[in-house]
């Protein structure tokens, strides 16, 4: 008589997927998915998410989720007291250094996936916050067998500002696979020229404000779309449009605020060319959805963004605007004149999420 086999049980920490339209929120949607279609006859896989989001992955998949308010700091060690859930799973994957997770006493080994130190690199730190941080993250980086970084920048500077204690530590790139939609309609801001985009949180980190200076002497305009419900978001937003008054170009910088799938889509397959002046990335996502439209990028030299951008973006090497004018100016004439599209479209295309997901699949494997 055969025996089965009892499959290896992963636990997805995915309650991050709680704040919507965040970085962190499209990493474990389409990480999730590529892992469901890739191994879900390898593994039993279970999401903890919060439980209005129960379901997301299907309906015949397993969820867990305690009762969630926003104040409860301990939910994790209450559903790991239970003594059920201490030894059901051989691997639990917290899938960002931001969890609230508490793995208590379990005999699972714990992968931790490291997305950035950006707080090292956040506008005015100060030593106090710095070291309250990397006492955050040094804590979970303790509970952890295995930790997992999104690119070599991270890692390299995760190995400078904690210990990891010789632990393992991987790089796996994160995936960027877009999926266009077959009809655009125009977006509620028509633009009424050709024009620049710029897409992300609009945070001080972001560094948009040193754009506008690619208005002065052409008939561009440039639109910027990002969250802006946070109050340091709204400040940035006046110090764009301070910036854009100062070159004289205040009414063709547009703010857009947050912008629906199909308007993002409009403005990256219809902008004469994406900008992205980022100070702080533990990858950047945005830049590579401009280059699936074939897009000319421009970007900053700032912490992963060569490394993910590769050879095929311009690259700001300063903030002056006669050096970034100079920059656009012989960018766009390389691009214009040589037509690499292809060339940064197959950059887009190596970063897939089928290929993170079979990543993880064989660390799950070895583990």
């Amino acid at each position: 008589m055969l025996t089965e086999i009892r499959r290896k049980k992963i636990l997805l920490d995915f309650e991050r997927m709680r704040d919507l339209y965040t970085g962190f929120y499209n990493f474990n949607l389409n990480f999730g998915r590529s892992l469901l279609k890739l191994a879900s006859d390898k593994f039993d896989f279970s999401f903890y998410m919060v439980p209005w989001q129960e379901g997301l992955f299907g309906k015949n998949n397993h969820y867990e989720s305690e009762t969630y308010t926003k104040s409860e700091k301990n939910r994790f060690v209450q559903f790991f007291q239970k003594e059920k859930k201490r030894g059901e799973y051989d691997i639990i994957h917290i899938s960002d250094q931001h969890s609230t997770f508490q793995p208590g006493d379990t005999k699972a080994k714990i992968i931790l996936t490291i997305h950035d130190l950006n707080y090292l690199t956040e506008e005015s730190p100060d030593v106090k916050s710095i070291e309250k941080e990397n006492q955050k993250h040094q804590r979970i980086i303790d509970k952890a067998d295995h930790i997992v970084c999104i690119s070599n920048f991270s890692r390299d500077t995760v190995l400078a500002n904690l210990d990891i204690k010789n632990k393992p530590i991987d790089v796996i790139y994160q995936g960027c696979t877009l999926e266009e939609l077959p009809v655009l309609n125009k977006p509620r801001y028509l633009p009424k020229r050709r024009f620049l985009f710029a897409i992300s949180n609009l945070y001080p980190k972001k560094n948009f404000h040193v754009l506008p200076c690619l208005l002065i002497g052409n008939d561009l305009e440039l639109i910027i779309s990002g969250i802006v419900e946070h109050p340091r978001q709204r400040a940035y937003v006046k110090v764009i449009m301070e910036n854009a008054r100062m070159h004289g170009v205040a009414d063709r910088v547009i703010i857009t605020g947050p912008v629906s799938d199909n308007e993002k889509q409009w403005y990256y397959k219809n902008c004469m060319a994406f900008m992205f002046p980022s100070l702080a990335e533990g990858f950047g996502i945005p830049p590579l959805e401009a280059m699936y439209f074939g897009k000319p990028v421009f970007a900053s030299t700032c912490t992963s963004i060569p490394e993910i951008c590769g050879d095929v973006a311009y690259y700001f090497k300063s903030f002056e605007p006669a050096e970034m004018i100079t920059v656009f100016k012989e960018g766009m004439l390389h691009y214009e004149t040589v037509k690499p599209i292809q060339k940064i479209k197959d950059r887009h295309d190596f970063f897939s999420w089928d290929r993170t997901a079979s990543a993880y699949i064989d660390l799950y494997e070895k583990l």
